[in-house]
Parts: C-alpha cells; structure tokens; sequence
C-alpha cells in the first residue's frame, strides 16, 4: 500500500485534505468517494518523493 494526501469536497462543499493509504491512486479516489467525499486532487507521496530524489538539487550546478 502507499500513502496518498488528496483534497476533497463534501457534498456541502466543505474542503477537506488529507492522507488515505490505498494500492493505487484509484483505489485512493474510490475510498474518499465511499466516504462522501468528492476527490479533487490525489498524489502518491512515495512517487512524489521518488520524483524530488531524481531532480539535482543547486548543490550539483
């Protein structure tokens, strides 16, 4: 499983963020859905961690 932090709305409209551990980004999406919850944005943090590592940094100019 990963960890995913999404923003959402209920149906209110009431903002709400957060981080919800799924397989996938679609199983993250379905789960905040069964919740009331409707998914705006939803980012893996280990790819979001992956992409950050792979980046050089000032240090190697």
């Amino acid at each position: 499983m990963s960890a995913f932090r999404y923003r959402a709305f209920d149906l209110q409209g009431t903002p709400s963020t957060g981080v919800i551990e799924a397989d996938s980004g679609r199983a993250a999406r379905s789960a905040l859905r069964e919740r009331g919850l409707h998914p705006v944005e939803v980012i893996d943090l280990g790819q979001q961690a992956r992409t950050a590592a792979e980046r050089p940094g000032w240090l190697a100019r």
